[in-house]
């Protein structure tokens, strides 16, 4: 009872995370839209997209790794703060290698430089991810601890952007809004951390290295994952900006739909990992997840055209068009990432076959890349097909996965 009891107030913390990270953003799409037009907003949008692979340089799975990794040392204290120093210090690490790649790129991309201020402050998202140590609460069972900071962050956020964001010349503005939260809130977040492990240990070359090597199938396949799921904002742009704001907006819709279940699988993964019978919990947990998944699906699918018209009344009618039929096609998502979230993937992490998912993540991206070099060669580079291409990829995944824990039964 008190294992439910700690799921559920979990559960109800990331809940409010998750409920912040993505409404805001849907409230926020139509002022946006209005104040800068699709194709700046899809400028934002694009950098932001770009800036999130460096962003995943940063994490190296450690939503995934450092909660495993902190689940099963929550308690033993000084293992912890040895081992969770070090994981510290590798994203420290990490984030400088990260800030010289990204600058050679601005300097090397000639598109960037009219948008530059775009560009550098949409690394936002590399600095909340390197200073913001969700992870390591998930692992010790406190994430209500940064959920009130983290909820705080992205309000502050919203409230600069809202006041600085007034007409398209204020673009640049977007991302510095968000970049002054994270600096703000990060600094917190980090004194917190240093406080519960009653201060960082010096760096350790050897302990930061076997993190590297610890995290490095963590790492492949959530780099993997993110050039697929994160890739038709980039790709999409070469259709045009106007073109990612509209898929922006279908794509938020359904992550707000894919929210419960990837909330409950955050959740569980720390129970997971520490459990002698992961199977039993993932019985538990699956059927009332695909049969909501399953209801998601019909809503957003259906309900597509009508969320669009009431989201953004001021979009062009081929711009409703092509985010409806976008949300249609991603809506199918929902049903096939909830499954992944239990039932196949975070299992299989869970159950230390995290070189097994890495390959077949790379299979799918080796897919996916056919898939787009394909649509190239017939002419059908479109954003409903790139949109079909990643759900296709999600559905490869989702089956190989599933078919290795079947036969290692």
């Amino acid at each position: 009872m008190a294992n439910i009891a700690q799921l559920a107030k979990t559960f109800g913390a990331l809940a409010m995370l998750r409920a912040v990270n993505v409404l805001l953003p849907i409230a926020l799409y139509p002022i946006l839209l209005h104040r800068l037009g699709p194709d700046l907003l899809g400028l934002v949008v694009f950098a932001q997209a770009v800036a999130t692979y460096f962003m995943v340089g940063v994490n190296y799975a450690t939503e995934t790794y450092g909660t495993r990794l902190v689940s099963r040392l929550k308690d033993q204290p000084d293992a912890l703060r040895r081992e969770v120093s070090q994981l510290w210090w590798m994203k420290v690490l990490l984030f400088a290698g990260v800030l010289i790649l990204y600058a050679a790129l601005l300097a090397l991309w000639p598109f960037t430089h009219p948008h530059i201020y775009v560009f550098v402050f949409s690394l936002h998202v590399v600095v909340y991810e390197t200073f913001f140590p969700v992870w390591f609460y998930q692992g010790v069972d406190e994430v209500p601890r940064v959920t009130l900071l983290n909820v705080g962050s992205k309000v502050l956020g919203a409230v600069l952007l809202l006041t600085w964001v007034v007409v398209e010349k204020d673009a640049w503005l977007v991302p510095t809004a968000h970049m002054a939260a994270a600096l703000a809130m990060t600094g917190i977040a980090t004194l917190m951390l240093v406080r519960r492990l009653g201060g960082i240990a010096a760096p350790n070359l050897r302990g930061i290295v076997t993190h590297l090597r610890g995290g490095w199938p963590f790492f492949v396949t959530s780099l993997s994952g993110m050039l697929y799921v994160n890739a038709n904002r980039v790709l999409i742009g070469a259709v045009g900006m106007a073109e990612v704001a509209y898929y922006d907006l279908a794509d938020r819709v359904v992550q707000l739909a894919k929210a419960p279940q990837q909330i409950l699988g955050l959740s569980l993964f720390p129970k997971l990992s520490g459990s002698d019978n992961p199977n039993a919990l993932v019985r538990r947990f699956a059927p009332y997840s695909i049969a909501a998944n399953a209801l998601l699906t019909v809503v957003v699918f259906a309900g597509a055209p009508l969320i669009v018209k009431l989201l953004s009344p001021g979009l062009s009618p081929e711009g409703a068009l092509i985010s409806a039929a976008v949300m249609q096609i991603l809506s199918l998502n929902i049903l096939v990432v909830g499954l992944e979230s239990i039932v196949v993937v975070q299992q299989a992490l869970a159950q230390n076959h995290e070189k097994a998912v890495m390959r077949f993540t790379l299979e799918s991206v080796g897919i996916f890349a056919a898939v787009i070099l394909s649509l190239l060669a017939v002419g059908r580079y479109e954003v409903t097909s790139l949109t079909a291409a990643a759900v296709l990829v999600e559905c490869y995944l989702l089956a190989r996965t599933y078919l290795y824990l079947r036969r290692g039964r």
